[in-house]
C-alpha cells in the first residue's frame, strides 16, 4: 500500500506531501532544499551510496544533487512528511539572517554531499515538524485547500498565509 498525497504546492516548487506506506522501494527526488520527516515507523535511504536509517521523530535534509532511493518494508503503516522548499524562499531567509549569504547558499544548494540526519527535538525545524506531525491524521484527511488551511490553523494558531508573512 502506497499513499502519497500532496497537500500544498505552488508554482515556485514549494510542496508538502504526506505519505502512508507499507512497502516501497523507489527513487527519491530531492529538490533545491528538501526535508524528509518520519512521523511513524522507519525508512532506509541510500543517499549518494551512503546508507541512512531514519526512524520516527527523525528527519533528513538534502539538495537536488543527491542520488537517492528509499526502502520501506513494514507490517504497519510508515508515515512521513516531505517538504520541498524553493531556492528563492530559502535564499530570502538566508539573506535576512546573513549579510553575505553567497557562501552559505553555495553550500546548501550546490554541494553534492549535502545530506544530514537530525532528531526532531534537537532543532527548531524539528520542533516545527513534530508539531506538524501531531496534525498528521487531520492533514491526511484534508482533500482540499480549505480543509488543509483549517487543520494548519488549528495546529499553529494562524493560517498558512499568515504564517508565511510572519
Amino acid at each position: 500500500m502506497l499513499s502519497n498525497k500532496s497537500i500544498f504546492s505552488d508554482s515556485q516548487g514549494n510542496t508538502i506531501r504526506l505519505s502512508s506506506v507499507l512497502q516501497a522501494e523507489q527513487q527519491v527526488h530531492f529538490q533545491n532544499f528538501s526535508v524528509k520527516y518520519v512521523v511513524s515507523g522507519n525508512e532506509k535511504y541510500s543517499l549518494n551510496n551512503r546508507k541512512i536509517a531514519v526512524k520516527q521523530g527523525e528527519y533528513g535534509i538534502g539538495n537536488k544533487n543527491i542520488s537517492s532511493s528509499v526502502l520501506i518494508d513494514s507490517s504497519t503503516l510508515v508515515k512521513g512528511i516531505c517538504i520541498d522548499i524553493a531556492k528563492e524562499i530559502s535564499t530570502e531567509i538566508i539573506d535576512y539572517k546573513h549579510h553575505n549569504s553567497n557562501p552559505f547558499s553555495i553550500f546548501l544548494f550546490e554541494q553534492e554531499w549535502m545530506v544530514q540526519k537530525f532528531t526532531s527535538n534537537n532543532t527548531s525545524l524539528g520542533c516545527t515538524l513534530l508539531q506538524l506531525s501531531n496534525a498528521f491524521e487531520n492533514l491526511t484527511g484534508a482533500n482540499d485547500v480549505p480543509a488543509f488551511s483549517n487543520a494548519f490553523k488549528q495546529q499553529f494558531g494562524v493560517s498558512p498565509k499568515q504564517y508565511k508573512v510572519n
